[in-house]
Order: structure tokens, then sequence, then C-alpha cells
């Protein structure tokens, strides 16, 4: 009787181990977005301005696509600035301004070229800087 007892025992812990192992493997975030590979700057917070054409990205920026870490930026240059994470996400269009990696991006003009539920949103690319 011990036997069958100590039997139900391991046979019920194996059986709740199954349960809890998929809400584990649910639990585990997902994986990082590639970083873009275009012209882009993505920071952990981006604001836009309102009532200006303009929106400011601030804290542990990184520029991808060959853009600069520092110093101006032509007016001529298009680029991408994104939120590292947010909800809602932000995507703004952008062109010439200023860069000081990694405090701060100034672009000159923006316009928000897309806003998606945090949700949907990609998964973050993860900071890789200094």
């Amino acid at each position: 009787m011990r036997t069958s007892k100590t039997l139900l025992v391991i046979g019920v812990a194996v059986a709740s181990l199954t349960i809890v192992i998929p809400g584990v493997a649910l639990a585990v975030p997902p994986a990082s977005s590639a970083p873009p590979t275009g012209p882009a700057y993505i920071c952990d917070n981006v604001n836009d301005v309102p009532g200006y054409p303009g929106a400011f990205g601030y804290t542990k920026c990184e520029p991808f696509g060959g853009m600069t870490t520092s110093g101006f930026i032509p007016n001529y240059q298009s680029y991408i600035l994104m939120n590292r994470t947010g909800d809602p996400r932000k995507t703004f269009q952008c062109s010439g301004g200023y860069a000081d990696m990694p405090t701060s991006i100034g672009p000159k003009r923006c316009h928000l070229e897309s806003s998606v539920p945090a949700a949907q949103a990609p998964a973050p690319v993860p900071f890789s800087g200094p």
C-alpha cells in the first residue's frame, strides 16, 4: 500500500510538471529583431513635438545603416527614427538635424510614419553601444 501511495504522489508531481512547463516556455521573451539595414537611429525614447514638424530621440541612441554618431546630419539625408521599446511603438521618417551618441538625436524635420500597438510591434533591438 505504501508503494502505491508513493507512485501516486510521483504521478501527480509529473502530471503537474507537464502543465507548468508549457506555461514557463510561453513566459520566455521573444528573440530580438535584427537591426535595420537602412539609415536609421534607434533610441530608448522617442518623443514627437506637438505643433512642430519634428521628433526627438534620447537615451541609448544607436546609428544604423552608415549614419553618423555625432555632429550634423545633412538636410538631404533621410533616415528612420524609432523607439527601442514603447507602447505604442512609433516610427518617424526624418531628415537633417544632429546626432550626439548615445545621448540624443535631434532631427530637423520628421513625420510619423507608423504607430503600431506594442502587442503587434516587432521585438526590440537590444542596445549594443558603449
